[in-house]
């Protein structure tokens, strides 16, 4: 079991919110941390994605402005 320093306001703040869930304050602290570290992960793993499709247009190709694509769309 690991150990974690707090301000006193900050655990007053995460008393009140535990006991408006009903929930015992180290639950509710396990439950922010645990969904906290998913986030993170999943935003990690996103922008991973998001480096490997940018990763597929080759060097020097010059892109087309989106705007212009959506006028064409548009103009048909």
């Amino acid at each position: 079991m690991a150990t974690v320093t707090i301000s006193d306001e900050l655990y007053a703040r995460l008393q009140a919110m535990a006991c408006e869930k009903h929930v015992a304050v180290e639950g509710l602290v396990e439950s922010l941390l645990v969904e906290g570290v998913a986030s993170k992960e999943r935003a990690t793993a996103l922008l991973r994605r998001f480096d490997a499709i940018a990763a597929l247009t080759p060097v020097g190709v010059t892109q087309t402005d989106n705007v212009e694509l959506i006028r064409e769309d548009r103009d048909r």
